[in-house]
């Protein structure tokens, strides 16, 4: 949990004063995480620093840009990709620093070899994406998934069982599996989409009691606040929360975020972060520059 912890609050930790946002669109979640009252005037700090104001301004986008890129998490759906695709995701965690990237079983060994060193973590799924494999299979699939290096491991948790109220049957399960992980770190998903919100609440009570890194909540797309709200005041800060969602917009990513999720994750990283990169320069940065600045 601490490589998470340690990236709590940090949404909220830099501000700036009179940064020129004449030329952004309506007043957004985006304006209002990059554009915050301070004590000291763009033009006091650019003086200090000895910098130009509009050379602040992009150090300025890019520092708080990279604290978002580390806390997405890209899913990529192998069953889908062929094996250059998959490596080409795989370089754009790299890339833009993405706080980890989701594979299956299968990929999770081609994965560490494209990130180990890079601090992007492999992330083994398990289960996915119904969590219905019998013990067995489940027990296998954990130990390969830490025999072929996955930093951390995604375990799917059937909504049947939380449905049918077999809450104490599960986390004795999740107990027992946790063996085979050599102390690696697990996250427990469940499925909100299939889950009522009472449901949903029953299984987060039951399970956030167990000693894993986070509980992930799964949508199929969109925001749901009421769920957001409901799964991290059921937490109570002990664990953190995940969402994933095919969100692709830096509006709805910031959203999240702020939200209380700790790490959100979506198969269209790529594209908040160019959308980011977008309403970053239209607040004054040049459009021809980036605040990706991985390749100085």
């Amino acid at each position: 949990m601490e490589n998470i912890d340690i990236m709590e609050n940090e949404i909220e930790e830099v501000k700036l004063e009179e940064i020129n946002v004449e030329s952004m669109e309506e007043p957004s979640l985006v304006k209002d995480y990059f554009v915050k009252d301070g004590s000291a005037s763009k033009t006091d700090l650019a003086s200090l620093f000895g910098q130009s104001e509009m050379e602040l301004q992009k150090e300025f986008g890019s520092y708080k840009a990279k604290k978002i890129y580390k806390r997405l998490n890209v899913f990529i759906d192998g069953s889908t990709l062929l094996k250059d695709e998959i490596v080409s995701k795989l370089k754009l965690a790299t890339k833009y620093g993405f706080y980890g990237a989701s594979v299956f079983l299968r990929h999770v060994a081609l994965a560490k070899s494209y990130l180990r060193g890079s601090g992007v973590k492999v992330r083994a799924l398990v289960g996915y994406p119904f969590g219905l494999d019998d013990y067995k299979t489940t027990k296998c699939a954990l130990k390969q998934a830490v025999e072929k290096g996955a930093d951390e491991v995604i375990l799917q948790i059937p909504s049947y069982s939380v449905k049918n109220g077999e809450l104490k049957e599960l986390t004795k399960t999740v107990k027992k599996l946790q063996k085979y992980l050599r102390k690696k770190p697990l996250i427990l998903s469940l499925d909100a989409s299939t889950l009522s919100l009472s449901e949903l609440e029953s299984g987060v009570n039951a399970l956030s009691v167990l000693d894993v890194s986070s509980i992930n909540i799964t949508m199929p797309s969109g925001i749901d606040k009421n769920i957001i709200e409901n799964v991290v005041s059921s937490v109570a800060g002990r664990e953190n929360v995940e969402y994933y969602s095919d969100i692709c917009s830096a509006e709805d990513a910031v959203s999240v975020l702020l939200s209380g999720i700790n790490v959100l994750t979506t198969p269209s990283c790529e594209n908040v972060v160019l959308d980011l990169n977008k309403k970053i320069n239209t607040a004054g940065c040049q459009a021809t520059e980036s605040v990706d600045k991985t390749r100085e």
